[in-house]
């Protein structure tokens, strides 16, 4: 997981933008589930939804960004990069 961070430049204005390794090897549930988006009778559209539950207490925010989801073994389940949309 990286997280964003902004500095200041020699005028006190904020800098742009750089990603940082937050979390690494962060223990996670991760699943995919499709969510319908537009319905009609001659159609309907669904969009892959992915979802993750944590540790409780886990430092993560709306800001961060969760780069790929591997196994314990290291294979590739899920190829990022995905935001963090909410937290509950």
């Amino acid at each position: 997981m990286e997280r964003m961070t902004v500095g200041t430049d020699d005028w006190g204005q904020p800098t742009a933008p750089t990603w940082a390794t937050h979390l690494d090897e962060q223990a996670c549930w991760a699943w995919s589930e499709f969510e319908t988006v537009s319905q009609t009778p001659e159609k309907t559209v669904s969009l892959p939804v992915m979802r993750m539950m944590l540790p409780l207490g886990t430092d993560v925010n709306e800001d961060d960004m969760i780069l790929d989801v591997r196994d314990r073994r290291n294979a590739l389940l899920f190829r990022g990069p995905f935001a963090v949309d909410g937290i509950e």
